[in-house]
């Protein structure tokens, strides 16, 4: 048997052993019969994140009181490898970014964070200044205007 191969076909198996089929389990455990589906087929486009799979396959294991353990780091050492098949993405392909781009990416995160912090800094830790008081100061101040002066000097 190969190593990295899912044993999905014992979880058939034995499901069938016990004289259920799929709908019955999910009634049960309430994992959707197409998850069911592609781990008994080992069909891993199908499934969600491995992190809910492998959620999945532990319930179904337990239910069909098979060996957890074995099916979950079996399932681990199929996805693992080929995570970037699995993606869609190949890393002996991949295009790298320039060191630049990154570089650039970073002072402007970095200027942004400056940015933030004087922009609170002006807003919330300032001291009041006049803001307010010159707004007030200046509807009860007299204007004089050059002409109301010229007028009285004569």
């Amino acid at each position: 048997m190969n190593p990295n191969a899912f044993p999905g076909h014992e979880l058939r198996e034995r499901r069938e052993a016990l004289g259920l089929t799929v709908d019955d389990v999910f009634r049960k455990i309430r994992i959707p019969s197409h998850y069911l589906n592609a781990l008994e087929d080992a069909d891993f486009r199908v499934l969600p994140a491995a992190s809910y799979t492998v959620g999945f396959l532990k319930t179904y294991c337990e239910f069909l009181e098979l060996d957890a353990p074995r099916f979950m780091d079996s399932f681990r050492a199929c996805v693992r490898p080929s995570a970037g098949r699995f993606l869609g993405i190949r890393r002996d392909k991949a295009k790298a970014l320039p060191q630049w781009v990154g570089e650039a990416v970073t002072w402007c995160g970095i200027c942004a964070v400056l940015a933030l912090v004087w922009f609170t800094y002006s807003l919330v830790f300032q001291p009041q200044g006049d803001f307010g008081q010159g707004r007030v100061q200046a509807g009860t101040l007299e204007l004089k205007l050059p002409s109301d002066t010229a007028s009285n000097g004569e």
